[in-house]
């Protein structure tokens, strides 16, 4: 193999530390299995979870029989007629099991990056380095690329090797845990790149782990072979490579930037050279929840629009749980659909619009209540009702609802929009549970809306530019009854709509003869002075 320049694509040289421990597990067959936990008497019979008229995927005893990934449900039945098939639609039993897996990886790393449900990278270089001595093991666990032994592998000057080993011990006593407290078995891949993990973690399936060291490495791409297998390169990569002669990774590292450059950008090809010598040097992600939380649910055919609520009803209560679990307060609502259009095409459609953090007055777990779950069912009808409205015929096969643009329930306490002493609440929004703080990020700031909308334009302009990126909220505490007027019963007069309030502030504020002009050109002074402080 003829190597690029090692300055030029960033090689690592024998003097420069391979520094990172990064697993990838891959849980086992995951649909099949998550089916086979929830009904153990399934454990030794073939399984296949189908969506639609494909088996998505299914157990090892299935794939004996001639079961494959995508296989037609017609087909399927016809080469293993006792196959159990599971409907798996329904995915919110994979988002749960995903979710206690991710949960436990955490436990050993800030840097868990998600790939679909049954797929993490996990940065354990750190824990590693702090538990060392714990996870010293009499010998390497699991699989040696290649099956050599380690004492036959040339080592290396940095010494990253016993890091390795540790990242391996760790590996099984983690892919023990996911079995023993979740029941799913795993695969996994350690080295210390991420490109190199996911590589590995395949080879030894089901339930196993395979480890490599970097003096492999031209061994690994030369085994791979593939480009396919390659991690990024997807088809369209494939056919500009095909086009000018290169279909293998070898074929590849013979390339020079030059080539490359004819067909794609000086980015990206320097990307796919350093990919087919099996160099990433791209971090694990820190670990981020969903950017989004919904469900998608096929249905038996509505035929009327009348009949659109009743559906989007049982599919809000199954996301309303998900959403409480999360905790986050959504900004957005977008509802998909699946029809038939006026040429008798099925296809797919989806709407969305901006709701306001204050439809859930406070709490996100008041999605349950049932002027609340109707607002959002009324704007779901409106969305539908867009989709709907240019067929001859209705004819709807799945409805989904998603939430998107979440946001941490962290509102400002006892404050006018961003004051010296700065407070933030987190939870309920109640100035008992708030906690001082004294360095807010200011990328990060959560500003009043309701005193945000009284500003005049060119000061509400000059606040909201001041920010990276602040975060409007309504911020409603103990304090609301503060400026109730004396003839007035507090109680009463905090179960008043806000707009009523002020109405009434302002009335009994404002002394005899006083215009509202004048009264705004006062509110808009006192507000600059305040600022100006």
């Amino acid at each position: 193999m003829i190597s690029p320049e090692p300055d030029e694509l960033g090689i690592i040289t024998p003097d420069e530390k391979h520094g990172h421990v990064i697993i990838h597990f891959d849980i086992d067959c995951f649909y099949a299995q998550v089916e086979i936990v929830r009904n153990p008497t399934l454990v030794d019979k073939p399984v296949g979870v189908k969506q639609r008229t494909l088996v998505v995927t299914s157990n090892y005893i299935a794939r004996e029989r001639g079961i494959y990934k995508c296989m037609p449900v017609i087909d399927a039945l016809n080469a293993c007629p006792e196959l159990v098939l599971i409907n798996g639609e329904d995915v919110a039993p994979y988002r749960e099991y995903a979710e206690k897996i991710t949960s436990l990886l955490r436990e050993y790393s800030d840097r868990v990056e998600k790939l679909g449900f049954d797929e993490n990278f996990v940065d354990v270089t750190e824990y590693v380095s702090q538990n060392s001595d714990s996870l010293t093991a009499k010998e390497i666990q699991g699989r040696i690329f290649q099956e050599k032994n380690y004492e036959d592998i040339q080592k290396c000057e940095c010494g990253c090797d016993q890091l390795l080993i540790k990242g391996a011990t760790l590996a099984k006593t983690i892919r023990e845990r996911i079995y023993k407290e979740i029941g799913l078995t795993t695969c996994a891949g350690v080295s210390w790149n991420k490109l190199v993990s996911k590589l590995l973690s395949p080879m030894h399936k089901p339930n196993n782990q395979t480890i490599m060291f970097p003096s492999q490495l031209d061994s690994l791409m030369y085994f791979i072979s593939d480009l396919k297998k390659i991690p990024g390169i997807g088809r369209s990569t494939l056919d500009k490579l095909s086009s000018v002669g290169v279909t293998t990774i070898a074929e590849l590292q013979l390339c020079n930037l030059t080539d490359l450059d004819r067909i794609f950008d000086r980015a990206t090809a320097l990307r796919l050279l350093k990919l087919s010598y099996g160099i990433d040097d791209s971090s694990v992600k820190f670990f981020e929840k969903n950017k989004s939380i919904g469900v998608e649910d096929s249905i038996k055919p509505i035929t009327a629009f009348s009949q659109c609520k009743e559906k989007l009803k049982i599919v809000l209560k199954r996301v309303s749980k998900l959403l409480i679990e999360d905790g986050r307060v959504p900004t957005s609502l977008k509802v998909s659909i699946r029809y038939k259009n006026n040429s008798g095409d099925t296809v797919r459609d989806s709407r969305q619009t901006a709701i306001t953090s204050a439809l859930f007055r406070g709490n996100v777990a008041n999605i349950c209540l049932p002027e609340v779950e109707e607002n959002i069912l009324k704007k779901c009808l409106e969305l539908t009702k867009k989709m709907t409205q240019p067929l001859k015929h209705i004819f709807i096969t799945l409805f989904g609802i998603s939430f998107g643009k979440l946001i941490e329930k962290k509102v400002l306490g006892n404050s006018f929009f961003f004051p010296k002493n700065l407070e933030r609440v987190v939870g309920e929004s109640s100035c008992s549970q708030t906690s001082r703080i004294s360095d807010e990020d200011p990328s990060d700031v959560y500003l009043d809306e309701t005193v945000l909308s009284e500003l005049p334009l060119d000061l509400k302009n000059e606040v909201l530019s001041s920010y990276k990126s602040p975060k409007l909220v309504k911020c409603q505490n103990e304090f609301e009854t503060q400026d109730c007027p004396n003839n007035w019963d507090p109680e009463v007069y905090k179960s008043l709509p806000v707009e009523i309030r002020e109405e009434l502030i302002s009335t009994s504020k404002r002394p005899a003869g006083e215009t509202l002009v004048q009264k705004q050109q006062k509110r808009q002074k006192s507000i600059l002075e305040f600022l100006c402080k």
